[in-house]
């Protein structure tokens, strides 16, 4: 939804119900990269935390090479292409530059999530080291939330550092989080549930917090603007956070809920297609608005919300084209 509704926010005269009615959807799907790093910290912990010693760290980083840095590699040169094509009518390779965009996360919009991901797989086993050895784990949520806090002040009168978007570290609450609820699986989700209305309300109000900040700002509360950018951090975590706790429950609910088996099995399949559906549908989309939507200009609205759907399901569609023959595709489809 966010890169669906990107090129609209652009287009769209500001002012405009039809603007205000687009940025709503893109403020409101921003929580996709925290709740997916908070959803990674949730498996790996629970699937790792339980191992001591140092046997499965090599088997670990083995599969991450195999089925993260390859399909990121591969795709990377995909795209790089696929934009040189869009920008300059040929697929040409400029080695030093697809280099410096590949370190960078740079070869096309959506491909900085790896550069943060792996920064998390690296300290992931010292990590777990860690908080196995310093019996940290009930206090792992408090240290990151300082981590992260002590970064943001530095940053943000010192370091002065502009693209935090791909550092660990303006993730580490959400990852850290995560691994709480993977470490204490049924305590954790038990206490959730308890707590299920407080949890919703406050995704609700964390959600209208972040969509209209800036009128809070400029137009109902202006004496709040000197303090800006530390309003913007904590509605933002806790936004981020409530809808990844938020989304948990929902899930939770879906699984033990006996009915809508066939809502069950597509969730599970999308689930199962996720990494595909992340990498390809950039590239789905870019064709849709090409041949689509901007040779249809009259229904440009209609065609551009069309688009969510088209873009899901060719996706999809391409993962289970490429799951049939998975001992030849592992290196696009990951695992």
């Amino acid at each position: 939804m966010i890169h669906v509704t990107s090129f609209p926010l652009i287009r769209v005269q500001q002012g405009s119900w039809k603007h205000d009615f687009y940025f709503i959807l893109n403020t409101s799907s921003q929580f996709a990269v925290p709740a997916f790093l908070f959803l990674n910290g949730f498996l790996l912990f629970y699937n790792y935390y339980a191992m001591h010693g140092r046997g499965w760290i090599a088997t670990f980083y083995r599969k991450r090479i195999l089925y993260i840095l390859i399909p990121y590699l591969a795709w990377s040169l995909f795209y790089y292409l696929f934009w040189q094509y869009q920008i300059q009518g040929n697929a040409w390779l400029n080695a030093d530059q697809f280099m410096i965009r590949l370190i960078t996360g740079n070869n096309y919009t959506h491909l900085y999530f790896f550069i943060i991901i792996i920064q998390f797989y690296v300290l992931f086993p010292a990590l777990v080291h860690i908080v196995q050895h310093a019996k940290l784990d009930k206090w792992l949520i408090l240290i990151a939330l300082v981590s992260q806090v002590i970064f943001f002040i530095l940053n943000n009168h010192w370091l002065h550092i502009q693209r935090t978007g791909v550092l660990f570290i303006s993730y580490f609450l959400q990852f850290c989080a995560g691994a709480y609820v993977g470490m204490h699986y049924e305590h954790a989700v038990g206490k959730l549930i308890k707590k299920k209305w407080a949890i919703t309300a406050l995704f609700m109000v964390g959600s209208l917090l972040y969509i209209f900040a800036g009128k809070v700002y400029f137009h109902w509360l202006p004496a709040l603007l000197p303090y800006k950018a530390y309003l913007n951090q904590v509605i933002y975590l806790w936004f981020t956070l409530a809808a990844s706790a938020f989304l948990l429950l929902l899930a939770n609910r879906i699984y033990n809920v006996d009915a809508m088996t066939w809502v069950k099995r597509a969730l599970n399949s999308i689930g199962a297609a996720s990494f595909v559906i992340f990498l390809s549908h950039p590239f789905f989309l870019a064709l849709w608005r090409k041949y689509v939507v901007d040779r249809f200009g009259a229904y440009y609205h209609y065609l551009t919300l069309l688009g969510f759907v088209v873009v899901l399901l060719c996706s999809w569609g391409s993962y289970l084209l490429l799951a049939k023959y998975r001992r030849y595709t592992w290196w696009i489809t990951g695992k």
